[in-house]
């Protein structure tokens, strides 16, 4: 296959590509994985065991009401309107 050449201007060599390498790279064209015995959407399952995963009160987050500006948030805002 003669088309099946490149030059590798790094090391200034013409190499010739493989069977494999023509593949994969019509693969990653086509915009599929580029080694096809990876399976992008195989189910997984997720097991996390005897663990509660119970959230404690004091890690809520504060509500927004509670925020106070400090005097120099306020000037800044201030500037702006």
């Amino acid at each position: 296959m003669w088309w099946a050449k490149i030059t590798d201007y790094l090391n200034n060599k013409s190499v010739k590509l493989s069977t494999a390498d023509l593949e994969l790279l019509q693969r990653v064209r086509l915009g599929k994985m580029a080694d096809s015995s990876i399976d992008p959407f195989e189910d997984w399952d997720v097991d996390f065991g005897d663990k509660g995963f119970e959230h404690p009160l004091s890690a809520a987050p504060e509500p927004k009401r509670r925020f106070v500006p400090s005097k120099w948030e306020r000037l800044k805002v201030s500037k702006f309107i």
